[in-house]
């Protein structure tokens, strides 16, 4: 939210929440990586998780959640080239399709938390709308990592 306590923005006519401006340049990022690589399904996720906050009168918290999480699962099937694990899987069976440790056990974490809570949901218990931008910005900075590593991992070595 900008300092002025504005927590909309207008967006190609649509509202918006209005994160932080390195927030949203992150989301923005990630959506332009995304799509530059070819992963429109991840991208449209991605979009579906600032849609579902940006929800008026009241975000969809669980849906931004599940949305980032299918995000970041779609993204490392395609990077892993397998179609069928569930992320944890992906992770590890495919360890050097990751960061390094520690880095690699807090990006199962945070997928573990956006399906936990998006997916997995407990009577009672619905995440704030803070915990749901923090989870859809790390996704956002997961995602442009992500795709910049598969990217460096695929050109041609001099």
């Amino acid at each position: 939210m900008d300092r002025i306590g504005i927590g909309w923005m207008m967006m190609d006519g649509k509202f918006e929440a209005r994160g932080s401006a390195s927030f949203e340049n992150t989301v923005h990022q990630a959506e332009a990586a995304l799509n530059e690589a070819g992963n429109a399904t991840a991208e449209n996720e991605l979009r579906q998780a600032m849609h579902d906050l940006s929800r008026r009168p009241d975000a969809d918290i669980t849906g931004a959640l599940q949305h980032a999480g299918a995000a970041l699962e779609c993204l490392a099937r395609d990077i892993c080239g397998d179609p069928k694990k569930t992320f944890g899987e992906l992770v590890k069976a495919y360890p050097d399709s990751f960061p390094e440790e520690p880095l690699r056990t807090a990006l199962e974490k945070i997928w573990g938390y956006a399906s936990n809570n998006g997916r997995h949901l407990k009577e009672g218990h619905v995440p704030s709308f803070n915990q749901a931008m923090l989870i859809v910005g790390q996704v956002a900075s997961l995602a442009n990592y992500l795709v910049n590593e598969n990217k460096q991992a695929a050109a041609p070595k001099k």
